[in-house]
């Protein structure tokens, strides 16, 4: 069992949740609230993907102003 938290928390931490995240999901776990853990997620995954929109945004104006350059050259 120590096991399987111990792989948990590595897991949250690579997935880069903050520690206070960690905590609160460890114990909607030890309080049998599968459904606040999933919420949980949920939200990490959420804030993750919008990272990612944020940066696929940054990616497209580099594209942009490279694409720019090149049909002036």
């Amino acid at each position: 069992m120590d096991n399987d938290q111990t792989r948990i928390r590595r897991l949250l931490r690579q997935a880069g949740c903050p520690p206070e995240m960690i905590r609160r999901f460890q114990a909607a776990g030890e309080n049998g609230e599968a459904m606040l853990q999933k919420q949980i997620l949920s939200q990490r995954q959420f804030e993750l993907d919008e990272q990612i929109r944020s940066e696929e945004r940054r990616i497209d104006s580099l594209d942009y102003l490279l694409y720019k350059i090149q049909r002036e050259t």
